[in-house]
């Protein structure tokens, strides 16, 4: 919050990230599920099956998806799990949780994530690609879990497992299908028409908008944007 001088001011810094090695994404797969210390066979296993996942995925999708896409998928693992060493012993059961937070965070390329833990995991792949087959389509389940997400008193958002939803929709039906399943409530949600600012590109439309979406923010509801 300091004022540079003027012969300092048009300097800028630039900071660039490799891509982590193997080892490097499996260290921080480890440091993002398990608690601190040295890890034990068992979860070195399951972080290097879940991070040669990632790296397939990554290659797969021509790097259509970074760290934080990871991260947001450790996350969820870590909230639904917790930090009990037992729940690793329970392998058709932690397959079942990577299998949902697949779903929620990669869905429609989760069997390719789990192609690459089947190589390095065999049986906690099988027990993913089972638990998959098994949930079959949660788009409407993860549709509703996303808008009922709410912080608890105290939690970090920056440490959260909740993020946001993006429905991509070419028919321009989803949420004419949204209202009639019940998954949003005009009285509970606040929907935002973001499409209609490229219509209207005025200054006063864009004020609009933004009051609209701040009011909304500061009342705690949940945005809907179309």
């Amino acid at each position: 919050n300091k004022l540079f001088r003027t012969a300092k001011a048009d300097c800028a810094l630039q900071l660039v990230q490799d891509r982590l090695n193997e080892s490097d994404l499996t260290r921080l797969v480890q440091a993002c599920l398990f608690a601190p210390g040295s890890a034990n066979e068992t979860e070195t296993s399951i972080a290097a099956a879940l991070s040669r996942g990632f790296q397939d995925l990554v290659s797969y999708t021509n790097n259509s998806f970074e760290l934080r896409d990871l991260i947001y998928f450790l996350r969820s693992i870590t909230h639904k799990l917790g930090r009990k060493a037992s729940a690793l012993d329970d392998t058709a059961g932690l397959g079942k949780i990577i299998a949902a937070s697949l779903l929620r965070n990669f869905d429609g390329v989760a069997e390719t994530f789990c192609s690459g833990i089947l190589t390095v995991n065999g049986t906690l792949g099988t027990a993913v690609l089972l638990a998959l087959r098994e949930l079959g389509d949660q788009t409407v389940a993860n549709i509703r879990a996303c808008l009922s997400e709410k912080l608890h008193d105290g939690e970090d958002l920056n440490a959260s497992a909740i993020r946001d939803i993006m429905i991509i929709d070419p028919t321009g039906a989803a949420y004419a299908l949204m209202l009639e399943l019940g998954l949003i409530d005009k009285a509970s949600h606040e929907v935002l028409d973001a499409v209609a600012l490229a219509r209207d590109r005025s200054p006063k439309a864009l004020v609009d908008f933004n009051a609209q979406f701040k009011g909304a923010m500061a009342k705690g509801e949940t945005i809907v944007l179309l």
